[in-house]
């Protein structure tokens, strides 16, 4: 029985690494924006232009400014009912509800626990991630409180790309990609085949890009791996589900991911 358990495990093993990604292109459509920021799970897409989030729907576009605070660093729709958008100009994040109408600001610089962020990001009911420069670690930060609640353990750099959801957060450090949770853990310290770039992810699956390649780790892997069938340039990309977007800059392409044998 161990042994026959034992062949098992090496099948499974096999099949895991004979199995790949590749891409599919569905969709080409021009898109005039200085940034892309993704699509939601509603199909609405979020881009910037002059400074200025918008939000296209089926019958409507919503924008969000706010000119004093500076450019802005980052964008995140993974809470379509909370986005939050953060300025490292003015270290201050500011979270806006699905009509782009803001809900709350957080500017750390204001806080009686100062410190400087790197990045900030939508965690789980009131906690955003967010990166303190002074300590190099990352924060999990309640906003309704301003108080940190979790610190995390200091970090050689600060991180050269990261993605995030409500309980996870992917860090790229130098060779690998550490993986931390809510509670404070690091879950994973992922080797990845190149330093990336740019990272998005989607249900736990995560694609990293760097020099026209594209790479993929599913959460039932502990490895990334070529995806096959792409090879684009990339100014940004999101990753919804099995749907990848790229933005180039002028066009917008959506491809299927789907394994290959």
């Amino acid at each position: 029985m161990r042994y026959l358990g034992l062949l098992f495990a090496l099948f499974f093993t096999s099949l895991l690494w004979a199995q790949g990604y590749k891409a599919t292109l569905i969709n080409t459509q021009s898109l005039d924006a200085d940034v892309f920021v993704g699509t939601d799970k509603f199909a609405n897409l979020f881009y910037t232009k002059n400074r200025t989030l918008y939000k296209t729907e089926a019958n409507r576009t919503l924008e969000y400014a706010a000119l004093n605070l500076g450019e802005i660093t980052t964008i995140d729709i993974v809470n379509p009912l909370k986005i939050s958008v953060f300025y490292k100009q003015s270290n201050t994040l500011v979270l806006l509800d699905n009509t782009l109408t803001e809900i709350t600001r957080v500017n750390f610089s204001a806080l009686e626990e100062f410190r400087n962020s790197a990045l900030g990001s939508t965690a789980n009911d009131r906690h955003l991630w967010i990166f303190n420069t002074d300590l190099q670690q990352l924060e999990l930060f309640d906003y309704r409180l301003n108080k940190v609640v979790v610190e995390f353990p200091p970090l050689s750099n600060i991180p050269l790309a990261y993605t995030s959801n409500f309980n996870l957060c992917w860090l790229q450090q130098d060779n690998s990609l550490n993986v931390y949770n809510i509670y404070g853990n690091l879950e994973e310290e992922i080797p990845t085949p190149v330093t990336f770039e740019k990272l998005a992810q989607s249900q736990n699956t995560v694609i990293g890009y760097k020099g026209e390649s594209f790479y993929i780790k599913s959460p039932a892997t502990n490895f990334f791996q070529a995806l096959e069938n792409i090879e684009n340039t990339a100014q940004e990309f999101s990753l919804i589900g099995e749907i990848l977007y790229i933005y180039n800059g002028q066009n917008l392409m959506t491809f299927t991911i789907t394994t290959s044998k």
